[in-house]
């Protein structure tokens, strides 16, 4: 009965990963990759292991935590693609445009003279972030090309 389990659930996050990896195909301005989603798995597998709470001797244990560590880097991608952003995550992995309801842009200023780009997107009450390794001007004249006008955005600074 486990090894079931095991083989069902082994499907259902292999069909996310299919749908997660058709997600970031379609990515054209690719934000910074979110490294806390792999440290992340690697806890969460060697907690379960060691607490034995999945037992690696069951058929189809290893091939589950072999597929959930693959869906947890692939995980880590976030970007704007042409008709939505794909953002990093597990449950959400997309927002349409049409469904934003405001992009706060915050320039932040890292020690080497250079800075990143946070973008605070809000949408049905919800709020996402991504982070853009460009300058301030590229990620404005980026996102203007895919959003309609009754979308908002407001730049702040650190």
């Amino acid at each position: 009965m486990t090894s079931l389990f095991y083989g069902l659930f082994d499907l259902l996050i292999i069909g996310y990963i299919v749908y997660s990896w058709y997600w970031q195909a379609v990515v054209d301005y690719p934000g910074r990759y979110r490294i806390s989603s792999i440290i992340g798995a690697v806890v969460f597998v060697y907690v379960s292991i060691s607490w034995n709470f999945i037992d690696i001797t069951q058929a189809g244990a290893p091939v589950l935590l072999a597929v959930f560590l693959v869906m947890s880097v692939m995980d880590g991608v976030s970007g704007l693609g042409e008709k939505r952003i794909v953002i990093s995550g597990y449950i959400r992995r997309t927002i349409k445009y049409s469904d934003l309801d405001q992009i706060t842009l915050i320039n932040a200023p890292l020690t080497n003279n250079k800075s990143y780009v946070v973008m605070e997107l809000q949408s049905k009450g919800h709020v996402y972030y991504i982070r853009f390794a460009k300058g301030m001007e590229d990620v404005i004249a980026t996102l203007k090309k895919h959003l309609g006008n009754d979308v908002g955005i407001k730049i702040e600074s650190l």
